[in-house]
């Protein structure tokens, strides 16, 4: 009698289960006929002013493409340009372009003879090498060098008008009321709005207390309760630690350890906590709340050890370490290769924010992550949030129909 109850009972188990399971397959169904029909949930507005998740989609070539909104839409990788609604490659360098958009990344739409900043309408115009040249290197016009800087004498130098920041100045001077000042930093000093300032002890550069200034201290440390700034990563996130503000809106903040999150789904960073992003799926309009350290993981901080110690070797001193220009300092140093793994596992789509670009890294120390390289090398170093939810459905569904012929063979 109990032994027909039990069986009885798996019997009416199992009926759940087949429901269940019909129920995600049609999900799953679902899901596959939302990303071919975009336009099914392309019709929310998207909210550009706090980094909101949007539908953008990377076209390949050849693929459609649509450029009326720069937040959303299909959109064609950076190396491409959308032409009568097709992705075509760029135009080289030397070829006539009507806008700087024509030209391939690194490069602007002007006329080659032109020492301005701009070009007239009148004027024949083809795509030129462009923001690669750092302060007081050679220039022809204003678009060659970086940072706002000016071409003055064919030199990038600051602008007439005076500085707007650090980087308007030499390496050796800071920006005051739109002046440059020189300054000789002393020991454990560093300049705190230029990249790795701190290079030769490899600490980070940090605030000296909780007032503003262009001068920090090289920490070995950063202790709980260190003062920082929002807008930096001026905090041990490896720890990991946030930059808490002191107050809400405030740009000064308190180094404090990162309390444990989970992912939860979201629309913008609204939808999120103060040491959250809203990290969002290139394929739908929706993302997932996370912390830094959870996207950027072990790889970035693999990959960045790899590429201060080449910084440290070679003496590469550039004001933008980061850029992806082709014709910049850093992809003319000998650590080109180690910046391109960094800009690879350090770096992941927060839409708008971002664009369509194709990342890679050929450093031979990091190819038994070959497999990772092919699933993220058209979006970001992490897995897709709808191919984590294909991923835990299909073992999900594999899951109940092991569990189904397990029951049916005990009954």
């Amino acid at each position: 009698m109990i032994f027909k109850k039990n069986k009885d009972r798996i019997k009416s188990y199992l009926k759940y289960f087949i429901v269940l399971l019909f129920f995600l397959i049609k999900i799953e169904n679902c899901q596959s006929q939302v990303k071919l029909k975009p336009s099914l949930v392309g019709s929310r507005i998207p909210i550009t002013s706090d980094l909101a998740c949007s539908i953008n989609t990377c076209s390949e070539l050849g693929q459609l493409c649509n450029n009326s909104s720069p937040f959303t839409g299909q959109r064609c990788y950076a190396n491409d340009r959308c032409k009568d609604g097709i992705c075509v490659p760029s135009l080289k360098v030397g070829e006539i372009c009507q806008d700087s958009g024509d030209c391939e990344i690194g490069s602007s739409c002007v006329s080659f003879n032109s020492t301005l900043s701009f070009t007239l309408q009148s004027q024949n115009k083809t795509c030129q090498p462009a923001f690669f040249a750092e302060f007081g290197e050679d220039c022809v016009r204003a678009t060659d060098c970086l940072n706002s800087l000016d071409c003055i004498n064919r030199k990038c130098s600051t602008p007439f008008y005076g500085c707007i920041s650090d980087l308007s100045c030499g390496l050796d001077s800071y920006c005051f009321k739109a002046k440059c000042i020189k300054y000789e930093l002393k020991d454990n000093e560093c300049f705190l709005f230029r990249s790795y300032s701190c290079r030769e002890a490899r600490n980070p550069c940090g605030l000296k207390s909780f007032n503003i200034s262009s001068i920090g201290e090289c920490k070995p440390i950063i202790k709980e309760g260190d003062p920082c700034l929002t807008n930096l990563d001026s905090c041990d996130w490896t720890s990991p630690q946030y930059c808490k503000p002191l107050f809400k809106g405030s740009v000064l903040g308190k180094c404090t350890p990162l309390p444990i999150s989970y992912p939860r789904a979201c629309i913008s960073k609204k939808d999120c906590l103060e040491y959250e992003f809203c990290k969002c799926d290139p394929q739908s309009g929706v993302g997932y709340c996370t912390t830094r350290g959870r996207f950027q993981g072990a790889f970035c901080q693999q990959s960045a050890v790899v590429f201060f110690s080449c910084l440290d070797r070679n003496k590469v001193n550039c004001s933008d370490i980061y850029s992806i220009n082709p014709s910049s300092c850093i992809a003319k140093s000998k650590c080109n290769e180690e910046s391109k793994c960094v800009n690879f596992f350090c770096s992941s789509p927060l839409i708008p924010s971002s664009f369509c670009k194709t990342k890679q890294c050929n450093l031979s120390i990091f190819n038994f992550t070959g497999s990772i390289l092919l699933l993220s090398s058209s979006s970001s170093p992490s897995l897709p949030f709808s191919l984590i939810i294909k991923i835990q459905t299909f073992y999900n569904i594999n899951f109940l129909i092991l569990m189904i012929v397990t029951i049916t063979l005990l009954i």
